[in-house]
């Protein structure tokens, strides 16, 4: 969801990926949001997810502006108006710890194969309980760590590492997210597929400018993959409010005015018993 600081006039690979990444996400929210019993948008939805941990690692910078702040704490700030629980913390702030942490976690991942295996250990196990803290937890670094491998390959990270690397990352995000949703059987194919489909396009992708292709479309269709493309930051941000703030208006069950709540439902039934008569006795 960063913006590179150079900004090129026509297309660019950014353009295309993002613009994708952003249509995926608002399909997701919209099922979210509006209409909470569709599971089918958020396994689509969950294609995107990829997209925006892969592009942190990708980029080369690890400055964090102070919009993207602004725009984390904003949108915590809206989770209290509409009494939406605080935590899981949005995915900006998932962002943010990837990029501060993603040299830390490749560093010591690269030292020896046994670092690599402890490190992603770590985070695998850590990814379940902090995804109730912060969205996506710890897999976002895993994640993250494939872009970064992806644009520093070398003779130490060579593709076939980053191959491997991509299945485990893929298989990894996958689990997690049938673990979280629970798809049926056709949603899981679609989205373990789609998953699959995506990673394989993020081990190909490179920063370019695509200056044939900008001549070619219609000037609103190079304005849209601009517009997307480049204002990610904001659409996220906007989007999520209005999708908020029209739950709480048409009565969405988990929104009330200024209901201060800071943990799902879902992270509290992890602490209640097992009731022994909803337990089959054979």
């Amino acid at each position: 969801m960063f913006q590179a600081k150079k900004i090129s006039s026509n297309l660019t690979s950014y353009d295309l990926m993002k613009t994708l990444a952003v249509l995926l996400m608002i399909i997701d929210h919209t099922a979210y949001y509006e209409f909470i019993d569709s599971d089918w948008p958020r396994a689509i939805g969950r294609l995107c997810v990829p997209i925006w941990f892969f592009l942190i690692g990708y980029a080369n910078t690890r400055s964090i502006p102070l919009r993207f702040w602004g725009g984390a704490i904003l949108l915590v700030f809206a989770n209290f108006v509409v009494g939406y629980n605080i935590f899981e913390l949005n995915v900006l702030f998932s962002l943010i710890l990837a990029r501060l942490t993603i040299d830390y976690c490749v560093k010591k991942s690269l030292q020896s194969q046994a670092h690599m295996i402890l490190v992603c250990t770590i985070l695998t196990i850590l990814a379940f309980p902090t995804y109730f803290i912060i969205e996506y937890g710890t897999m976002g670094i895993i994640l993250a760590m494939l872009g970064y491998f992806v644009r520093h390959k070398t003779a130490e990270i060579d593709k076939s590492f980053v191959s491997g690397f991509m299945i485990f990352s893929a298989l990894n995000f996958i689990i997690l997210q049938q673990l979280a949703f629970g798809f049926t059987a056709p949603q899981f194919a679609f989205m373990a597929g789609g998953i699959l489909v995506i990673n394989i396009l993020l081990l190909k992708f490179r920063a370019c400018d695509y200056p044939d292709l900008t001549q070619k479309l219609p000037g609103f269709a190079s304005g849209f993959l601009r517009l997307f493309g480049r204002r990610t930051l904001e659409i996220y941000v906007i989007h999520l409010i209005i999708f908020k703030v029209t739950a709480l208006i048409i009565g969405v069950e988990g929104y009330a005015l200024l209901d201060l709540r800071f943990f799902s439902d879902d992270f509290w039934m992890m602490f209640e018993p097992v009731d022994a008569n909803m337990v089959d006795v054979p």
